[in-house]
């Protein structure tokens, strides 16, 4: 049986500055992640809405394998 990798799945939207950094990054590094576009995905937008004090101009959230997430927005 093959046993399923735990991912990194990122949350933002294609027009924002810090998303881009962030996919950079991560790419540069060879970090695996899983992208999840809001302005594409309504349940995605609303998950992220979830957990914020006020509404950003620009939403990037970042989901780890176990769970956790560094302060919700970055």
């Amino acid at each position: 049986m093959e046993e399923k990798t735990p991912e990194i799945v990122m949350y933002g939207t294609s027009w924002c500055g810090g998303t881009r950094r962030a996919r950079l990054v991560f790419d540069q590094n060879h970090i695996a992640y899983r992208w999840v576009d809001i302005d594409k995905d309504a349940d995605a937008r609303r998950f992220v809405e979830r957990d914020q004090s006020r509404v950003p101009e620009c939403f990037q959230r970042l989901s780890f394998p176990d769970g956790s997430n560094p302060g919700g927005t970055f």
